[in-house]
């Protein structure tokens, strides 16, 4: 199978796509033919680099983290999923294999993916949404008829922080520029406030 690796950190020049071996699922693991991968600010960080004293990877590597696709073959202790079932599949930081074009993840480590969500979106789900639901209910124990602002509401954690929020009953308030603002609004905002220029932190 082909597969885009590292064999070491640096730059996008060190990504290279390669002909691997096929992995073959053992024990609780799937095997995910991939329809489609996300990318993450991470990816770029792991591979220049700068988190190897936190992630450490093994070189040579196949990154990416979250993908979505159809189980092609399950390891003997599998008991939820089988072949022909659509994922969507996130598994660790030190683990990867989005970038290829079968990747193995644990039973875990996967879950269905919605019949109504393309696998281009179901692939770029799971880390946005665990960011999200972790900001407003592990850290912001938010709960229906709270007032949350959301900074940066158009971006990919933003637009599903506003979504999640309303689904609780929460009353929304988030910022954008331009274009953008009504895009928050339809996610479900109560109000969008324009931005103007940058934010200095």
């Amino acid at each position: 199978m082909k597969a885009i690796q590292l064999h070491q950190y640096g730059g996008a020049e060190v990504l290279l796509l390669e002909e691997v071996k096929k992995p073959t699922p053992q024990g609780d693991e799937v095997l995910i033919q991939l329809k489609a991968a996300a990318l993450n600010p991470i990816d770029a960080k792991i591979r220049n680099g700068y988190m190897k004293e936190i992630i450490p990877i093994p070189l040579p590597f196949t990154p990416g983290w979250e993908g979505a696709g159809i189980i092609t073959e399950t390891g003997k202790n599998v008991t939820e999923f089988e072949p022909g079932d659509e994922v969507i599949a996130r598994v660790p930081f030190n683990k990867g294999g989005a970038y290829g074009e079968y990747m193995l993840a644990s039973e875990s480590e996967v879950i269905s993916k919605p019949r109504s969500l393309s696998f281009v979106d179901a692939a770029s789900l799971l880390i946005v949404a665990s960011a999200a639901y972790t900001l407003l209910f592990k850290a912001g124990n938010l709960s229906a008829g709270q007032k949350v602002f959301i900074l940066g509401a158009a971006g990919s954690v933003g637009l599903l922080t506003v979504q999640l929020a309303k689904g609780v009953g929460a009353i929304v308030v988030g910022t954008a520029t331009g274009d953008d603002m009504e895009k928050v609004l339809e996610a479900g905002a109560d109000r969008s406030v324009r931005l103007f220029g940058r934010i200095a932190l």
